[in-house]
């Protein structure tokens, strides 16, 4: 009879490795399983996926961050969340009737809604990677009447705290924020990309200490049509006044005057407007829900013909 001593010896080494991922997919596991537990309060987590992926499963989530006058509440019916058993710190999900609702004391809120969102966490003692993707959404906002549709909207958020000292008027960038999407109401549709850098003197622990002297700065902020056709690039800067306004001001440059005035002041708009050869430059001011334009003085565009490509359209 043939010994199988040399099979066993062939085959022992995967045995041994296969034994050892498992041990060690079971303790990523049971990480996992911790971390969402303390993140969501969820009781009872159950996490699978082997032997490719570490997954936990949950009827429900509602999630309630901040405090000293600021908050953020994440509900969402079920959900799935997930991580690699190499790539600790990381975690995605897949979230359904999903609710985000953010107050801010004396600034009001803005409520996201959306049947279901794509998210990606990357933490650990600091938010390094925030990622949020809907395909559809609705959004309102205390500061604004009525709602908007977002087809897609994509969030991305990230901590940068920096305790030195300012080596210029503006404080240090404390944590970045970037929205884009296409959004649509009352009969407009356009799109927006804004990169903005959340300041203060010191790191974000209050809304008090973000409102002494705190600014968002939106630096290369872009406007188009819902076809992607450009309609502005501007720099702007948000700074908190007393009694909840937030003041406006910055430059706006873009080669469609008449439809970006239309969209800044809620007018119905030109019915066609084609571009001109120079673009023309606004200074942004007043207030977030009630923005003013004062144009700039500038080089003549020179005469605007036919043969100009023509603005977007953003009555649709």
């Amino acid at each position: 009879m043939t010994s199988i001593r040399p099979f066993l010896l062939a085959i022992a080494p995967l045995i041994i490795g296969l034994t050892t991922y498992y041990v060690y997919w079971r303790s990523e596991a049971e990480g996992l399983q911790k971390s969402v537990a303390k993140v969501t309060g969820a009781a009872d987590v159950q996490v699978d996926g082997f032997p490719y992926r570490l997954e936990a499963g949950l009827p429900s989530l509602n999630i309630t961050r901040g405090g000293n006058g600021a908050s953020v509440t994440l509900t969402a019916g079920r959900s799935q969340i997930g991580s690699g058993p190499f790539r600790a710190g990381l975690y995605v999900g897949q979230l359904t009737d999903v609710e985000i609702a953010a107050q801010a004391a004396g600034f009001g809120g803005i409520v996201i809604t959306s049947d279901n969102a794509r998210a990606s966490l990357r933490a650990g003692e600091l938010v390094e990677r925030l990622s949020m993707r809907f395909e559809r959404a609705s959004i309102s906002m205390s500061l604004f009447d009525g709602n908007f549709d977002a087809v897609p909207l994509e969030i991305h958020f990230r901590e940068t705290p920096n305790a030195e000292p300012a080596e210029t008027a503006t404080p240090p960038a404390q944590a970045e924020l970037r929205l884009a999407g296409t959004f649509r109401a009352a009969q407009r549709a356009f799109s927006a990309a804004l990169p903005l850098k959340i300041t203060a003197d010191a790191p974000l622990a209050s809304l008090s200490a973000w409102r002494n002297g705190g600014t968002v700065e939106i630096d290369g902020g872009t406007l188009s049509g819902s076809d992607g056709a450009a309609l502005a690039g501007f720099d702007a800067t948000i700074a908190p006044l007393p009694g909840g306004t937030l003041a406006l001001s910055g430059t706006i440059a873009t080669d469609c005057p008449a439809t970006l005035a239309a969209f800044i002041h809620g007018d119905a708009g030109p019915d066609k407007e084609f571009r001109q050869r120079r673009p023309a430059r606004f200074a942004l001011g007043g207030s977030i829900d009630q923005p003013s334009l004062r144009r700039l003085q500038t080089p003549s565009g020179g005469r605007v013909r036919n043969l100009e490509p023509p603005c977007p359209d953003l009555r649709r």
